[in-house]
């Protein structure tokens, strides 16, 4: 892509363009905010690799090896074109077609040599036929070591999110506007002609059939990246990190004659950690907002969960339980578990190809079903509620780092059973939930009222 002028002409924020190949991650332009922070005019910058340009002048024992490793796996797997594991019959590998933004802190010496710690958030950004990593930085202070509190930090992530997206959606509006006559080469040309092409997002083979629902992309954890049409999601860095790939669906879960159900085919896995996948449902709705994950998949609002460590769990509250160092309480988030026999009888190694499905019962049972057998099921004592909407949730984590949805054979079913929920039965289940729902929220309120012991 070779646009008129400059891409990031007129950005006052800390940005720049980084072009992807197969062996290198070369900075392709600037924005004149980042020249003046840095001291530095573009000549300077233009070719380098995003590395020397993130840590550049800093001393070797305060710059961040994991970091560092985090930019690389994302630059590869989430900008790259044949990044992600091969599908089974789809002759290739998936290509990213959506990822979670990853954010580095590292520190750099400008042009003054004077240190300064920096944020660096990095973006998948697409520009016609070329796929790019857009990075926009926000100074947290002089110093190699600088350190900001939690709230603080939340603040200036989302700041710099808030940028990246303004800037992405400038530069690909740009981008579209450029017919294929316009494109002219410039002073940068050179460092266009290796960068990777990008490929437009096509279902797998082994996806014959549409599934009721795709998976959510507006906002992903920092470590997810989803392709194969958005049906696939996977966790970058699987075998350094457990979790950081927790998805919903982007739309409710249709009900069936069970209850609801969804089916996952097992992509790929990592052999540096053990335990199935956490999944089930939610009544809260995916929105762009920074409040959207919890901590923990198992504070998830409004959830009822299964998997993990052969555990279920569930949380009636809608806002996140906020984790500590201490297990969330019962009355907050509660927990079942088979004993450990049992436990250890019902865990299996997870394996690329493994189906496995997730039900909700009408009567309020969760249940974990892998090749066609049930391995885990629990009474939550939480029936379905017909009338509700619910959502799809995975947490693509431990043993499984990549997951693709597949038809689900009762979501054909959809129409019949909704007409089906005005039934005599239907509602008097409904009011056995609403009446579980109120017993429930009794119980809170009680168990708060008690003085301390």
């Amino acid at each position: 892509v070779a646009m008129q002028g400059r891409w990031l002409d007129g950005v006052d924020e800390l940005a720049l363009l980084v072009g992807i190949t197969n062996t290198d991650f070369a900075v392709i332009d600037a924005s004149p905010g980042f020249l003046r922070f840095n001291g530095c005019d573009l000549q300077a910058v233009l070719g380098r690799s995003l590395e020397q340009v993130l840590t550049g002048g800093a001393p070797p024992e305060a710059i961040s090896r994991s970091a560092q490793k985090d930019v690389r796996d994302f630059c590869r797997r989430a900008c790259g074109t044949t990044a992600m594991p091969p599908l089974p019959g789809s002759g290739g590998g998936g290509v990213a077609e959506a990822a979670g933004e990853a954010v580095a802190v590292q520190p750099v010496a400008r042009s003054d040599d004077e240190l300064h710690t920096v944020l660096s958030m990095l973006g998948l950004c697409r520009l016609q036929e070329t796929r790019c990593a857009l990075v926009v930085q926000a100074p947290l202070g002089k110093g190699p070591f600088v350190r900001t509190p939690k709230k603080e930090r939340q603040k200036i992530t989302e700041a710099c999110r808030r940028s990246l997206c303004d800037i992405r959606h400038r530069l690909q509006v740009g981008a579209r506007e450029l017919g294929p006559e316009q494109k002219a080469k410039d002073s940068k040309s050179k460092y266009l002609d290796k960068l990777q092409p990008h490929h437009t997002g096509t279902l797998s083979h082994a996806v014959a059939e549409i599934p009721a629902f795709g998976f959510y992309r507006q906002r992903l954890q920092s470590h997810c990246v989803l392709s194969n049409g958005g049906l696939t999601a996977t966790r970058r860095e699987e075998d350094e990190l457990h979790s950081g790939c927790l998805v919903f669906s982007d739309r409710p879960v249709p009900l069936s004659n069970k209850g609801l159900e969804f089916t996952l085919r097992i992509e790929g896995v990592s052999t540096c950690f053990d335990g199935f996948p956490m999944i089930g449902f939610t009544r809260r709705q995916p929105a762009d907002h920074i409040g959207l994950y919890p901590d923990l998949a198992l504070c998830l609002g409004q959830s009822v969960l299964v998997g993990t460590r052969c555990q279920a769990s569930a949380r009636d509250r809608h806002e996140h339980f906020e984790v500590g160092f201490k297990p969330p309480p019962q009355e907050e988030v509660q927990t079942w578990s088979l004993p450990a026999p049992q436990a250890h009888q019902a865990h299996q190694k997870l394996r690329a190809g493994d189906i496995v499905t997730c039900v909700y019962t009408y009567e309020g049972r969760v249940q974990f079903w892998l090749n066609n057998e049930i391995m885990l099921d629990f009474d939550v004592g939480r029936p379905v509620v017909p009338s509700s909407e619910y959502y799809a949730v995975i947490d693509v984590c431990f043993t499984v780092a990549s997951v693709t949805l597949l038809p689900t054979a009762g979501a054909q079913e959809e129409t019949l059973f909704r007409s089906e929920c005005d039934s005599p039965k239907m509602k008097r289940l409904q009011e056995k939930t609403q009446l579980v729902d109120c017993l429930a929220g009794r119980t809170r309120h009680l168990t708060s009222a008690l003085p301390a012991a």
